[in-house]
């Protein structure tokens, strides 16, 4: 059954001999303005429940999330999380290569705020336009990876990006974002 974490925004379960975790990555990359609070309360969470998973009755544990740890694009230092958040992805000449399901109010909304960082130089910015998303992604890692990795987790999966990536297994190094690198020979 399900295993409480006293919260809607992350949860485990166990579905016959699957351990299943569901993680809150929105906390990282720009599509909530929660507070460091929140996202130690969900590492906490996580050590716990990694820790009480019974491998007698569930000897597989997933994880997942919506954003991915690693991707192509996690890496880049001239995308703000914002935008990647809400489906806004540019090429290196500004062209915009996709069109998130927002109305031209809420699009208004973002660039009024983006141009009032931009004015001030910075001092005005929400931190969702002050955050890469290469600085989300080492956090979301730095936070989370260790836990996953300690805790035995046998398969991640992630969504968001409309292309399909996998991975070689990590181990305790991980790649450089997007490559898996090559098979290993053991």
């Amino acid at each position: 059954g399900p295993k409480p974490s006293g919260t809607s925004r992350w949860f485990s379960t166990d579905l016959g001999l699957i351990h299943l975790i569901g993680l809150d990555l929105n906390l990282y990359f720009g599509s909530d303005s929660s507070s460091a609070a929140l996202k130690q309360q969900q590492a906490e969470w996580l050590k716990k429940d990694l820790a009480a998973v019974n491998r007698q009755a569930t000897p597989w544990v997933i994880a997942s999330s919506h954003y991915p740890f690693y991707c192509s694009e996690c890496a880049s230092q001239a995308m703000t999380s914002d935008w990647y958040a809400n489906g806004f992805v540019f090429d290196e000449k500004g062209v915009e290569l996709e069109h998130p399901p927002m109305s031209a109010h809420e699009v208004e909304r973002i660039e009024a705020s983006r141009r009032q960082c931009a004015a001030s130089n910075g001092i005005l910015c929400d931190a969702k336009w002050s955050t890469t998303l290469g600085a989300s992604t080492d956090a979301a890692i730095r936070d989370l990876m260790p836990i996953i990795h300690e805790g035995g987790v046998d398969l991640y999966m992630s969504g968001h990006w409309h292309y399909y990536e996998s991975l070689w297994p990590m181990g305790p190094t991980p790649p450089p974002h997007g490559t898996g690198g090559p098979p290993s020979q053991q």
